[in-house]
């Protein structure tokens, strides 16, 4: 019977050898899935974080194309203003190009009345000269 003992004893150990080997096991994949767990909490939460990011830059490259879009538009209305700058410019040059040869006209007409006939004041001084006249031997009568 001792052979039997021995042998009870030896499947005893290693039935005891492989309880303690599936409890390490399990211990291990139960602290493995806790790992993975973890894991997979922190994937989440990267991809989240990832999701905001996204969200985020889309955000940010709306503002970027508004803000290019008002920028385009001052550009436009700048080019405008410029634009009708210089037209303006270039009318008042040439109202003032008119304005001069009006003006020397005027100065050659001006001239040209002093040479040939009296001018109106002329007239005058020579019609008032006449009244004095006229006066001073009216009050002598």
């Amino acid at each position: 019977m001792s052979n039997n003992n021995d042998r009870l004893d030896r499947i005893e150990a290693v039935v005891e050898s492989l309880a303690r080997s599936v409890v390490a096991i399990t211990n291990d994949n139960q602290q493995r899935i806790h790992t993975i767990e973890n894991v997979e909490a922190v994937v989440e939460s990267l991809a989240r974080s990832v999701e905001a990011l996204t969200n985020d830059n889309q955000q940010r490259s709306q503002t970027m194309e508004e803000v290019e879009a008002v920028v385009q538009s001052l550009a436009r209305s700048a080019q405008a203003i410029a634009n009708d700058h210089g037209e303006r410019i270039q009318r008042m040059e040439e109202v003032v190009n008119r304005l001069t040869r009006v003006e020397e006209g005027l100065t050659r007409m001006l001239i040209a009345i002093d040479d040939d006939r009296p001018t109106i004041l002329r007239k005058l001084n020579t019609i008032e000269n006449k009244l004095d006249s006229l006066l001073e031997g009216n009050q002598n009568n």
